[in-house]
């Protein structure tokens, strides 16, 4: 894929995330204040989403917002672990990779089973999501600081800035979801809000081509493990070789200028 197609198609997938998004909290909101759905000081996304015409929208937003973010991130880390080495964090690779596959899962999950349908289900799979999108934006800057992803260092400090409101917002959540709904509610929705941003910071230039640079970085870096290619070792030989020849003269020139 050329790196204009790639730029295009990410970006276009960004912008109909934060559009089905923008539009989501508005319709599912708004409808839900409108027709007296949402009680003080419940005000959670899932209330929300509880009755129609608000658990209509989620069922046809959540699932396409769960598309796009899997082909983003998951491409993205697709290039990443085209570019690893031995030195490489694997581990965290993979809870990453791992916290991305339960977070679309249950975001499909979360607009399958609504709370007036089951409500012990729907918080634990809102629960699972919660947490597997908080873990995966907090391990993102770790694993581009890995890997010596080349962008702007406004960039790299933006991106560490939200994951730590993210972090801190969802360690609110769980301090006050049991006695501050209220807080706890708004927590939830500055969550939701932070992850579509750092989303967002994924359309910048310097993401493509992330497999040029990140490969680039790797040849500037081998790993000690990597072992030379066959033409180079030819050429070492041959390096050696001749060395040893222009000893050998060297030394026969010596002892024919000093005879014993």
């Amino acid at each position: 894929m050329s790196m204009t197609l790639e730029r295009r198609l990410v970006r276009s997938l960004i912008g109909v995330l934060v559009v089905l998004q923008i539009g989501f909290f508005i319709a599912v909101y708004v409808s839900a204040g409108v027709l007296g759905q949402l009680t003080y000081p419940n005000f959670f996304i899932s209330n929300a989403l509880s009755l129609d015409p608000g658990r209509a929208v989620g069922a046809f937003v959540l699932p396409i917002s769960a598309t796009i973010i899997l082909i983003v991130v998951g491409a993205r880390h697709f290039r990443m672990y085209r570019s690893f080495t031995p030195k490489h964090p694997r581990k965290l690779f993979w809870f990453s990779f791992t916290c991305l596959i339960i977070a679309v899962i249950s975001m499909v999950g979360v607009s399958a089973v609504a709370i007036h349908t089951n409500r012990w289900i729907h918080w634990i799979i809102a629960g699972i999501m919660f947490i597997s999108g908080v873990f995966l934006v907090v391990t993102l800057p770790f694993l581009d600081k890995s890997l010596q992803v080349t962008a702007p260092r406004w960039l790299v400090r933006f991106r560490r800035f939200i994951a730590a409101l993210v972090a801190v917002s969802a360690i609110l959540l769980a301090a006050t979801i049991s006695w501050e709904k209220a807080t706890a509610s708004v927590a939830e929705i500055v969550v939701t809000a932070l992850v579509i941003l750092y989303l967002v910071t994924l359309a910048h230039n310097s993401e493509f081509p992330l497999v040029s640079r990140l490969s680039a970085v790797n040849t500037v870096f081998p790993s000690k493990s990597s072992s030379p290619a066959p033409s180079t070792r030819v050429i070492s030989r041959r390096t050696r070789q001749s060395r040893s020849h222009s000893d050998l003269s060297h030394t026969s020139s010596i002892n024919s200028n000093h005879p014993i």
